[in-house]
């Protein structure tokens, strides 16, 4: 039997059956270099001995890998992903900090960029969030869009500032590229692969909403982010039988 030490020790466990003596030996390998430790059992062969040898080994070699080799291991393991961790909680924790050092640099720009788009009925960004999605409808179900609903601890950042930074003469156009890349954006979720970003906007007076995955472009306003189709189907059509009604008196 033979069990890896490291990159450049095994250890081996054997068993040597001669016609006069039963030994265990034990060898240690080094790169090219082999120590063997035999230990006589028994001057003479017997059939019980000899099983008794051959399971020995292997018993000893399971009890090591389980009770004494795995859990060395599954420590250091563990040990490795906790450090891990906490670099990527440091690192993720700075890109926080000047992400919202560049959101307080941007407030004046916004603040002047929301009166034209409020003036003109143009894109006005209500909500911007970017990151791990896959709870939030449900915390949103639960305690609303108000103050108590955190976008700075969770696996999402609240993005709304540094979004209508982005709208031009009521437009908005996003590359399709990772969003975590744009002024005023950080990666919430390192690790997270499925990041999404979900904008819910005002135009012409109207509510609008979607989702993009990260990589996926993203341009505003579209017809089809339209949340109330259907009144806006229904002032169509009235619109259009009051216009019959005229023509035909």
């Amino acid at each position: 039997f033979r069990r890896r030490l490291s990159k450049l020790n095994d250890l081996d466990v054997l068993v040597d059956l001669a016609p006069s003596s039963v030994s265990l030996v034990f060898g240690l390998s080094h790169l090219d270099q082999d120590l063997k430790f035999p230990i006589l059992l028994s001057r003479a062969l017997s059939p019980a001995l000899a099983v008794q040898s051959l399971l020995f080994p292997a018993a000893s070699f399971f009890f090591c890998k389980y009770f004494v080799f795995d859990p060395i291991h599954e420590r250091k393991a563990a040990l490795k992903r906790k450090k891990e961790e906490d670099k990527m909680k440091a690192v993720t924790a700075q890109k926080r900090r000047e992400a919202r050092t560049t959101v307080e640099l941007m407030k004046v720009t916004v603040e002047t960029k929301l009166q034209r788009e409020k003036t003109s009925k143009g894109v006005i960004i209500k909500l911007a969030v970017y990151g791990n999605l896959e709870n939030f409808d449900e915390k949103v179900s639960e305690i609303g869009l108000g103050p108590a609903l955190s976008l700075t601890t969770g696996p999402y950042v609240d993005v709304s500032i540094p979004l209508q930074y982005q709208v031009e003469s009521s437009r908005l156009h996003l590359e399709a590229s990772a969003k975590s890349g744009l002024m005023g954006f950080f990666d919430p979720c390192p690790g997270f692969e499925m990041k999404q970003l979900r904008v819910v906007y005002k135009f012409k007076g109207r509510k609008h909403q979607v989702t993009v995955n990260d990589l996926d472009p993203l341009d505003l306003p579209l017809s089809q982010h339209l949340l109330d189709r259907s009144s806006s189907s229904t002032r169509s059509r009235s619109r259009s039988s009051a216009s019959s009604s005229s023509s035909s008196s």
